[in-house]
């Protein structure tokens, strides 16, 4: 008696039929399937068209197909020369010396800014009844700006408005830091002393 050992219904030596036996007899008479047997594709096969990446953003299909379909991807002019002029400023500001170019008043006014920001949105935020934790938060929602959309916006009005938004960059999260490290030991010193009461 046959038996089955797979879904495809080959038949096997009788070594392997008493290894492998599914219990279930086989009525009908199956070739063994070979595996040099090239598989064919017998559907219509259709050359996708690239998708163009440019300024405006992409449709979902236009993802869908690049992403399932591996349709092919061309860059826009456009969207290269863009790339290109952005990589100038950025080349431009990185042989800047920032400090001697503009002075320590940048500098300084950046921190200050930075300090100013926190400190005021943190005393609102206790002024209003709040936690140390939820004024904590608060400012430093106001202290960690979006830098790089601030040198986004310089570099489309003069490249050297970039500066002071890259000086915050840089030294918003040394303030920042600094602030959150402090604010965490005083949170944590709060708590200790009102477990202890």
């Amino acid at each position: 008696m046959r038996r089955v050992f797979s879904a495809a219904g080959t038949c096997g030596s009788a070594v392997r039929e008493a290894a492998l036996l599914s219990g279930i007899t086989d009525t009908a008479s199956h070739e063994r399937v070979s595996p040099s047997t090239p598989r064919v594709w017998n559907q219509n096969m259709t050359e996708l068209a690239p998708v163009l990446v440019g300024a405006a953003p992409l449709s979902p299909a236009d993802v869908v197909a690049v992403v399932r379909h591996d349709a092919p991807v061309q860059i826009d002019a456009e969207a290269l020369a863009r790339v290109a002029d952005t990589r100038r400023v950025i080349d431009g500001l990185a042989a800047m010396a920032f400090v001697p170019m503009f002075g320590w008043g940048v500098l300084l006014a950046v921190i200050a800014l930075n300090v100013c920001a926190m400190g005021v949105s943190f005393m609102i935020a206790r002024a209003a009844r709040l936690s140390d934790r939820s004024s904590t938060a608060i400012a430093l929602e106001l202290g960690l700006h979006n830098a790089t959309l601030a040198i986004a916006v310089g570099a489309s009005l003069d490249p050297e408005m970039t500066i002071p938004a890259a000086v915050y960059g840089l030294f918003m999260w040394v303030t920042g830091g600094s602030f959150t490290w402090l604010m965490a030991r005083r949170n944590g010193n709060q708590a200790t002393l009102a477990a202890n009461t």
